[in-house]
């Protein structure tokens, strides 16, 4: 969980979702994150490699400096707002406008690593939103 504070409904979908019988943890507290009050970087083991992840946190003001450089260090990065055209990670920006073309992702980190998105389950149907015409 990229926040401590997610309430149960939140935490119950999470966990069914991924099969996990158990309470999700907060990144914060697992040994392969390092967080503060703005973003955690965590190192996650895929198959055959790693990925460094950056999860931002907070809508608060990071220097465009210290945050591109972030984002050109690590493979993957999770943020719900917008993230500037400038942070360019190795593989994945999943910033807010990302996030509104796609709707939901799965992130599959075999090899190779791939994403499933809800757009590609939903398919053309006329309930989905932006719909492939």
């Amino acid at each position: 969980m990229l926040r401590a504070r997610a309430g149960d409904f939140i935490r119950d979908i999470l966990s069914e979702n991924a099969g996990y019988d158990g309470d999700p943890g907060p990144l914060e507290e697992q040994a392969f994150a390092n967080c503060n009050r703005d973003a955690c970087l965590a190192a996650i083991e895929g198959d055959e490699r790693s990925f460094t992840l950056l999860a931002v946190r907070s809508r608060d003001y990071i220097a465009w400096k210290e945050l591109t450089d972030a984002c050109a260090s690590v493979d993957i990065v999770v943020a719900e707002r917008w993230m500037p055209r400038g942070c360019t990670p190795r593989w994945l920006k999943l910033d807010r406008k990302a996030l509104e073309e796609s709707g939901g992702i799965a992130l599959y980190l075999d090899e190779p690593p791939r994403i499933a998105s809800v757009r590609d389950r939903l398919g053309a149907h006329p309930w989905a939103t932006n719909s492939a015409e």
